[in-house]
């Protein structure tokens, strides 16, 4: 509406032509700022969603790793308990041989005496 105002005071010869010039310009430059301010909008949306994407898969893959951490955390308990199971059975195995050792010399004490 400005714009057809000063043409029409263009065409009446009260406006010169430089400050038409100036005036066309000006909208033009105005007209490319709102181009470029809608551009960077949608590229600022754009790098929004692509961090937000970006996001969601970090928060995935710290989820795998939780769950690998907790599963290898079970796996360590389930190895510290096989551990001790195993220590528990050498010492009954060191027991059972020594049983075995102090039951064969007392079959040979017996046949030594009956020997006798």
């Amino acid at each position: 509406m400005r714009l057809s105002i000063i043409m029409l005071f263009l065409g009446s010869g009260c406006v010169p032509m430089y400050k038409y010039q100036a005036l066309q310009r000006e909208l033009e430059s105005q007209r490319y700022l709102a181009l470029e301010g809608k551009a960077s909008v949608y590229a600022y949306r754009q790098r929004l969603e692509m961090l937000e994407n970006e996001r969601e898969t970090l928060v995935k893959e710290v989820q795998v790793y939780e769950t690998k951490y907790q599963s290898s955390r079970n796996k360590d308990v389930q190895i510290r308990q096989l551990q001790a199971r195993i220590q528990e059975l050498e010492r009954e195995l060191k027991q059972l041989q020594g049983n075995k050792k102090a039951v064969y010399n007392k079959e040979v004490e017996k046949k030594q005496k009956s020997s006798y």
